[in-house]
């Protein structure tokens, strides 16, 4: 992969993967504003703030692709890894499948919230990585937007 003008984001039609989705959008759209983001999810009825925002939603396609859990957490360096939120390894591209911070993935997929609001504070610790402040700052960024777009 030579560059980033195509990126997707890989999603199922579950409602936690629309709100990881935006925050995955958000990121990209604010650290890679020439790259073209578009979700990848077939037939579904969520992501309602994707079609206000104009994101294209489709089935599969071509480009770099990412899971809906990676957050672009800071400006892009040629470095197409991923690196763990967990980590203090500082890549563009951070995962938060394994946490973030007090944040539990498994304990939000299916409660029908958000974590958005006051990230910091409610998922802050006194020992969060570079990795898990810069997705908790994004998350708190996102919120307002999220819920102007009609995110749930």
């Amino acid at each position: 992969m030579s560059d980033l003008s195509n990126i997707t984001i890989v999603c199922e039609c579950l409602p936690y993967h629309d709100w990881m989705s935006f925050a995955s959008w958000y990121s990209l759209n604010k650290r890679l504003p020439d790259s073209k983001v578009s979700l990848e999810c077939r037939h579904c009825h969520l992501f309602s703030w994707a079609r206000r925002l104009g994101v294209p939603v489709k089935s599969p396609a071509p480009g770099f692709r990412i899971a809906p859990t990676v957050i672009a957490a800071r400006d892009f360096d040629g470095d197409f890894s991923t690196s763990s939120s967990k980590s203090d390894v500082q890549t563009c591209f951070v995962d938060y499948s394994e946490g973030c911070g007090n944040f539990v993935v498994g304990d939000w997929i299916n409660n029908g919230k958000v974590p958005f609001l006051n990230a910091v504070k409610r998922f802050g610790t006194g020992s969060l990585t570079v990795n898990e402040m810069a997705i908790l700052n994004v998350w708190e960024q996102c919120h307002n937007l999220y819920l102007h777009a009609g995110g749930q």
